[in-house]
Formats: C-alpha cells, sequence, structure tokens
C-alpha cells in the first residue's frame, strides 16, 4: 500500500546502507513511473504523488523500468 510519504529501496533487511533511492534508478538509466518523483534532500528517496491505494511495484533490471500497477 502506498500513501503520499517517502521511501527507498534496500537489497537487504535490516542492512541501511544502500543506496537504491530515486537518484541511483535515475542515474542508471531507468524509466520510472510518472506516480514516483525525486523526493528532494541528501537522501533522493522516491516520492510517491499518486492516489493512495494498493499497487504492485516492479523494478525491471534488464528493460530498466520501474512501474506501478
Amino acid at each position: 500500500a502506498l500513501t503520499n510519504d517517502i521511501f527507498r529501496f534496500f537489497q537487504t533487511f535490516g542492512v541501511w546502507d544502500t543506496n537504491n533511492n530515486y537518484a541511483y534508478y535515475e542515474d542508471q538509466g531507468f524509466t520510472i513511473d510518472a506516480n514516483l518523483e525525486n523526493g528532494g534532500g541528501d537522501d533522493a528517496n522516491f516520492n510517491f504523488v499518486g492516489i493512495p491505494g494498493t499497487y504492485t511495484l516492479t523494478i525491471n533490471a534488464i528493460e530498466k523500468k520501474i512501474t506501478l500497477d
């Protein structure tokens, strides 16, 4: 479930030093769903700006796409 808030991804549960934020994927050339924006600040987390609800978020590393369905 997504609300209008910021978040990021972590590669390993409980390990907080990974940098899988919006800026990371943007720098890697990913096409990112329009409902997700850069939250700004030093962390550059994802900011969900869509209608709050339950979504399936997919990170496709082969096609370099992040989508919400």
